[in-house]
């Protein structure tokens, strides 16, 4: 009997489309920020950084009726590479959201208009803003006071108040538990895909590494009990992620860390 669930080997392996679900392949920039609109009714999402494209997947006849630019449908008769089991970096393709045991396909009806959000922008997203701030004890402070404003220009839908307390802790972590760039400075990123959706705030650090992360993420849930500034995600309904930084010659030179945080129901 169909199911549908990915089926899954130890390694990297063609899957045909078709049966248990259809795909829908998506250039990279355009399928991440889609992504972040879509929030909690996002579903698997697959990267192929070679390509750098991404893959949705959808429920199976998707693909007949999907008619949107820029993008590809894959049915009966295609094939997708895909990734091991929390496989969630390259240099080959990946988990940028790993499959869980429900609700993992993307609704075919809200990816559509997520990408046509983002297609409204011409694939850019509706504000961004990045600074580098010195790496030392007022880094938290000193980034709050550029946020807030910027935010409330900006108009954000969400608690600016929490996003600005985020931002804060995310920079003060930097210097108290990671590790400074040789200019000692932290880049930090605001990114709102579209003008009514989730903040990506991004910052980035010269480790490689975020010891401790399970339990920072488990905050306030699970018996654990908030430990750190960064409760506030949960808090707030958002989502904390980590991931590799590379050069541009593809070495790892440290992580980013991104908290996604969700506009006001």
């Amino acid at each position: 009997m169909p199911t549908n669930r990915l089926s899954i080997a130890a390694g990297f392996a063609l899957y045909d489309a078709g049966q248990d679900w259809d795909a829908i392949r998506v250039p990279q920039p355009l399928g991440v920020a889609a992504m972040t609109i879509l929030g909690g009714r996002c579903g698997a999402v697959a990267e192929d950084p070679h390509t750098k494209v991404v893959y949705y997947f959808v429920p199976a006849g998707t693909a007949a009726q999907w008619e949107v630019e820029h993008t590809r449908a894959i049915g009966g008769g295609g094939t997708v590479v895909i990734p091991p089991v929390r496989c969630t970096s390259g240099p080959g393709p990946h988990w940028r959201i790993c499959p869980g045991d429900g609700g993992w396909l993307t609704d075919a009806r809200a990816l559509r208009a997520a990408l046509e959000d983002c297609r409204e922008n011409g694939g850019q997203p509706a504000y961004r803003w990045e600074d580098r701030l010195k790496g030392d004890e007022f880094v938290g402070s000193n980034v709050r006071l550029r946020v807030r404003p910027r935010l409330t220009v900006a108009r954000w839908p969400g608690n600016i108040d929490v996003a600005t307390r985020v931002c804060g802790h995310l920079m003060d972590n930097v210097v108290r538990h990671a590790k400074l760039f040789p200019d000692r400075m932290v880049p930090i990123r605001l990114i709102c895909p579209s003008r009514h959706g989730d903040l990506i705030i991004e910052v980035d650090d010269a480790l490689p590494d975020f010891p401790g992360f399970d339990e920072i993420v488990g905050q306030g849930t699970d018996g654990y009990p908030p430990v750190t500034g960064l409760w506030w995600i949960a808090h707030a309904r958002g989502r904390l992620s980590w991931d590799l930084l590379r050069g541009g010659d593809g070495e790892v030179i440290g992580k980013t860390v991104k908290a996604v945080l969700p506009p006001s129901p």
